[in-house]
């Protein structure tokens, strides 16, 4: 017997076994050291140079029961692009992940692949609660709720004229910075101010250096 395509697990190692005037036993043995799924091609042939080919699969588990690893998510930001990597650990890989049975839906504009990205772009700010199923390669399964806070828009107030200044308020999301630039011609966008304080939404924004009433502001999202 050879081995036409493939590999064998690593550890185990091919050998005969008992030879009658009939057959002869292919023996693959030893101690696997690594989990996963090994596909390969054997050649057996006899004396006659007659040959037969198989494929097989072996598949080496972890041992170690399955977990999921992920544990909490990152927050999202509505209208900005989103991803996070569902992670897990033990049974026996390839994992495939879904929106368990009887959870409640993903977040519009959100969509969890099989191979447990989490992505897209959120259309609303709110907090939703969705609970996700991994399975591995031996059909285990195992789920998990979870919690993923999104962010609301931030919005700036119409900018106000007072004491040659003007003065806005920005309101968005506590614990995240936003950084307000200025324009006098929506082209070329200069710093004015970042936020810095996690524990409120709003924030009066003043841009002391206007010399005129015709300015533009937007907002970015961080530093």
């Amino acid at each position: 017997a050879s081995l036409s395509s493939g590999s064998y697990p690593p550890g185990l190692n091919p050998s005969f076994g008992t030879i009658t005037s009939s057959n002869a036993a292919f023996v693959l043995s030893g101690t696997p050291t690594q989990s996963g799924t090994y596909p390969f091609v054997s050649v057996v042939a006899d004396a006659d140079g007659n040959q037969v080919t198989n494929s097989y699969s072996i598949t080496i588990s972890s041992g170690a029961a399955l977990q999921i690893a992920t544990t909490t998510l990152s927050n999202a930001q509505a209208g900005a692009f989103y991803t996070n990597q569902m992670q897990a650990t033990g049974g026996t890989p390839p994992y495939t992940w879904t929106v368990a049975l009887g959870s409640q839906p993903l977040p519009t504009g959100l969509s969890l692949a099989a191979s447990g990205a989490l992505s897209g772009t959120p259309a609303n700010g709110g907090t939703s609660n969705f609970i996700v199923r991994v399975t591995d390669h031996v059909s285990g399964t195992l789920t998990r709720a979870l919690q993923l806070v999104i962010n609301p828009k931030p919005v700036l107030s119409s900018p106000f004229w007072q004491a040659s200044q003007f003065q806005m308020r920005l309101t968005g999301a506590a614990g995240q910075n936003y950084t307000v630039q200025m324009s006098t011609n929506l082209s070329n966008w200069t710093f004015l101010y970042v936020t810095n304080n996690g524990l409120t939404n709003s924030f009066l924004v003043s841009d002391p250096n206007a010399t005129n009433k015709q300015r533009s502001y937007r907002i970015l999202i961080g530093p």
